[in-house]
């Protein structure tokens, strides 16, 4: 904000408070254009190094939601020491998602592994009962 607020400071300073508004002078209005050249290019630097850093911190995290472990990874620049902070606790924490979701995905194979052998065999005993009751034959503890 105090940089966009440079050109009025300017023309504060340089035209102290008048009953009637006269035109700009040359040195007004060069002055003007000097900060308004000046404020364009901080402007310009702080999108270069904050803003763009940060589009392609949010384009590789939902890079990153939609292929997973494969887009962790650096990016190209940083910009900032704190944009390459809040990149790295974020590939981190991607990280950490990635491994606890294979965990849990490895662990509900194995659960449905184990629940289903028993539950083949309930099954196959089902049928058997079921095949048994439609003959009109009970069945016997030999078969």
């Amino acid at each position: 904000m105090t940089v966009l607020a440079l050109p009025i400071l300017l023309l504060a300073w340089f035209r102290p408070a008048a009953i009637t508004v006269k035109p700009l002078s040359t040195t007004e209005l060069g002055a003007l254009c000097v900060v308004l050249a000046f404020t364009v290019i901080i402007g310009f630097v702080l999108v270069r190094a904050i803003k763009a850093p940060l589009d392609a911190l949010v384009a590789r995290s939902r890079e990153i939601a939609a292929d997973g472990r494969d887009a962790i990874r650096p990016l190209e620049s940083y910009g900032t020491r704190e944009v390459a902070t809040l990149a790295q606790g974020i590939f981190d924490l991607a990280s950490d998602l990635v491994e606890r979701t294979d965990y849990v995905r490895t662990f509900a194979t194995h659960v449905s592994h184990e629940l289903k052998s028993p539950l083949t065999a309930i099954a196959g005993a089902a049928e058997l009962l079921r095949e048994a009751e439609s003959e009109g034959e009970a069945m016997s503890s030999n078969q």
